[in-house]
């Protein structure tokens, strides 16, 4: 296989980890510019993918006290000493005294500790924790050190994509610097980088803890086999081209000679 087609292979490979969108953590999100940068309240938004239309949709609920209240109105009891999560009806994660705690109708249970913050994948229903400097993934299996970052005030995953915000306001993904805000004013991410919308059928949620790197790797293998192909095709038809160009001009020769 010549050395385009190799190239060509790893660009379409690496090329869809580059397409990156930036929006807003509000409802509903807005692409972020300079202009759009939301202030801080007692909104959380979370996003969990597109609809059909590209439009991004965001899973959401509002702080009171000690009362949470989700978007359909369902009320959960929170403690001001603890962070909270909602990641489904009737299901929130919390964090408290240095422990990621599960609430899940009205069932508490112990998920992991000691953790320092967490955050909820709510594209591929994961949860990450940091501890020691370690962004940790957290699965029935085995849980694995995906990232290490340093001074983290929040941090949010989506669909695999780290955004940090560190100490200093400084607002980053693992490759580049998104934004830099007051940290006098921002406890909590602003905004955070997402896949950019390509469209195909909706997924079917799976359960928390479930990795979907299974089906990325059969897409991958599946483009690359498709590429080979092609790549296959082209290169054997040039090779017939070549070699019917080399039959004419061997005729012509022997005719001019004769």
């Amino acid at each position: 296989m010549s050395d385009f087609f190799i190239a060509l292979i790893l660009w379409i490979h690496f090329s869809s980890s580059l397409q990156l969108v930036i929006f807003t953590k509000t409802e509903p999100a807005y692409r972020f510019n300079e202009s759009n940068l939301p202030v801080e309240t007692n909104f959380y938004g979370n996003f969990y993918g597109y609809d059909q239309s590209g439009k991004p949709l965001m899973r959401t609920f509002y702080k009171f006290e000690e009362t949470i209240v989700d978007d359909s109105q369902r009320l959960y009891v929170a403690n001001d000493d603890c962070y909270f999560e909602v990641v489904a009806p009737e299901d929130m994660l919390m964090h408290c005294q240095f422990r990621l705690y599960r609430v899940k109708e009205k069932t508490v249970s112990i998920v992991h500790q000691p953790i320092e913050k967490f955050t909820f994948d709510h594209v591929q229903r994961l949860i990450y924790v940091l501890r020691g400097g370690d962004v940790i993934r957290l699965s029935h299996n085995s849980s694995k050190a995906m990232w290490k970052v340093n001074n983290v005030r929040d941090f949010n995953v989506v669909d695999g994509i780290l955004t940090v915000l560190h100490e200093n306001g400084m607002i980053a993904t693992e490759n580049a610097t998104l934004a830099n805000v007051d940290p006098r004013n921002f406890k909590r991410l602003p905004i955070f980088a997402a896949p950019d919308y390509i469209y195909k059928p909706e997924k079917i949620e799976v359960t928390i803890g479930t990795d979907s790197e299974t089906d990325q790797f059969v897409i991958y293998v599946i483009i690359v086999i498709a590429v080979s192909i092609i790549v296959f095709v082209c290169e054997t038809l040039a090779w017939q081209v070549k070699k019917r160009r080399k039959l004419y001009r061997k005729e012509a020769t022997s005719r001019l000679i004769v």
